[in-house]
């Protein structure tokens, strides 16, 4: 599958397949950041006006799904089946 984001860049929709398998929730908005254009000195975020959106898009439901998963982090969830192969 070609990359959509850009070169050196993961592809998001075969890394949402692998993370599906590993049982792990997954942000569905993307942001290709770069180093250059979205830190100052390389150290300090600050995301340019045309990722603002899509930064706050992103981090909006990486709240809300940890908001909803803070029970698993807490240990006080039902056990989940284990596969029997």
């Amino acid at each position: 599958m070609i990359n959509p984001v850009g070169a050196g860049n993961p592809d998001p929709f075969e890394m949402r397949l692998v993370v599906a398998e590993l049982q792990m929730a997954d942000v569905r908005a993307q942001v290709a950041l770069s180093l250059f254009t979205d830190f100052e000195n390389f150290t300090a975020f600050r995301p340019g006006p045309l990722q603002e959106g899509s930064v706050n898009m992103m981090l909006d439901q990486l709240v809300a799904w940890s908001g909803a998963l803070a029970s698993l982090r807490a240990g006080t969830t039902m056990s989940t089946p284990q596969s029997s192969a």
